[in-house]
């Protein structure tokens, strides 16, 4: 008989899937970071330079206000860490937010994606940051008739 993970395998699971998808997409990720006093389950850097502060709720507890408030006061103290960089506080749920807490998610400028299952939780943050893995960007050129060139832009592949 299977073993049942525990919630908090779960939470750590889906952390970690997390970090791979972000990192397979050429982002810097760091799981469970300090950040001042702030500990979020990921912060990552995007390619061009964006850092997102998020959160994974695969419990059952519904969203709430404190969880979006943390998530703001989160932003705060990474903004402090680094004025000069864009830092976006984004949370990855498999809960619905409910919409009467819309007003407050726009006020804090916060960004949420939602998912009916934990196993959904990368690919939907996937489809929303629009990721492209390295081997998918190179595949598409090459489909393309293009390939980088030694600066690293877009070059045609010459006909041979």
């Amino acid at each position: 008989m299977a073993r049942v993970k525990s919630l908090e395998e779960v939470q750590s699971g889906a952390i970690e899937r997390v970090g791979r998808v972000l990192t397979g997409a050429d982002w810097q990720v760091k799981l469970e970071p300090r950040i001042g006093w702030a500990e979020p389950d990921i912060v990552a850097t995007s390619p061009d330079g964006r850092i997102y502060i998020i959160e994974v709720k695969t419990d059952d507890a519904p969203v709430h206000t404190g969880l979006l408030g943390q998530l703001n006061i989160w932003q705060q103290a990474a903004k402090a860490e680094w004025p000069e960089m864009v830092v976006k506080p984004l949370l990855l749920t498999t809960k619905s937010v409910d919409p009467g807490l819309k007003p407050l998610v726009d006020r804090f400028g916060l960004e949420v994606v939602e998912a009916d299952s934990v196993d959904e939780l990368s690919g939907r943050l996937a489809g929303y940051l629009k990721l492209t893995t390295s081997s998918d960007l190179s595949g598409r050129m090459r489909a393309a008739g293009r390939k980088p060139d030694e600066n690293g832009l877009d070059a045609q592949i010459p006909d041979n």
